[in-house]
């Protein structure tokens, strides 16, 4: 082999190290945090949670489905952003900030209607939860709050549960006041699209529609200054980057 010929090899081979140590460099927030599934994890319940149709279900009637609370408690969730400042009126209030960022190892378990604010959940040990929420940030998914997220699986579940027992019978359900007086009016099912779909199915859907318009809403509300609390101004979280695809999530 000639001195060139040899020369030529040692620069390609050396290109290409360089380009694969550039790819690792540039890439290592997709490869370094990998998801490990639990053991168990068929590709029957993949199928399932994706809704692709692959799995019978056991058909439920109407009078089956318990009556689920509404959640009423609240969840703070976030502002964007991390050693937030706090004012009461025009008077900072000193030596007080909210971390907000937290890492996921210092998440609680999720339980239905929890909340920091609130005794009037469905379970009167809802207050003081031990569910630390806050803003994680996912390398795949950028900044999630998982209270919206929370929050959103629960009303989700909540409708499901309402529509599905109302399908038949219909019926109109008040909710509290957010920005004005609310109430969601559930006709009956059609006939037709229960024997197409299923009752399960139909409510799930219906439900992560309503959920998700619900959500908008609240960003509205609080967008123009409604709040939970009248001391504790929520516009500041109006709209932030990662409420509606934290909603999403949770739905």
């Amino acid at each position: 082999m000639s001195p060139m010929g040899t020369h030529q090899i040692g620069a390609r081979g050396a290109l290409a190290l360089g380009i694969f140590a550039a790819a690792i460099l540039l890439n290592g927030c997709a490869y370094a945090p990998l998801w490990h599934l639990q053991e168990g994890v068929s590709s029957e319940l993949v199928a399932e949670a994706l809704d692709q149709g692959r799995v019978t279900h056991h058909e439920v009637r109407p009078e089956d489905i318990p009556v689920l609370p509404m959640p009423v408690s609240l969840r703070p969730c976030c502002a964007f952003g991390t050693h937030l400042k706090a004012s009461l009126g025009p008077i900072p209030v000193p030596f007080f900030s909210i971390g907000n960022i937290i890492s996921v190892d210092n998440l609680g378990p999720h339980k239905y209607d929890a909340g920091a604010f609130s005794l009037r959940g469905s379970s009167n040990q809802n207050a003081f939860t031990s569910e630390k929420n806050g803003l994680v940030y996912t390398c795949r998914g950028g900044f999630i709050d998982t209270a919206h997220v929370r929050d959103n699986a629960d009303w989700t579940t909540f409708w499901t549960a309402t529509i599905a027992r109302l399908s038949v019978t219909g019926g109109t359900v008040e909710l509290p006041p957010e920005g004005g007086q609310r109430q969601v009016i559930i006709r009956p099912l059609p006939a037709e699209l229960l024997e197409r779909d299923g009752l399960r199915r139909t409510a799930i859907h219906l439900a992560q529609w309503l959920v998700f318009q619900l959500s908008i809403w609240h960003e509205i509300a609080t967008a123009y200054g409604w709040a939970s609390f009248d001391l504790y101004p929520e516009y500041v979280s109006a709209f932030t980057p990662e409420d509606l695809y934290s909603n999403l999530l949770g739905i």
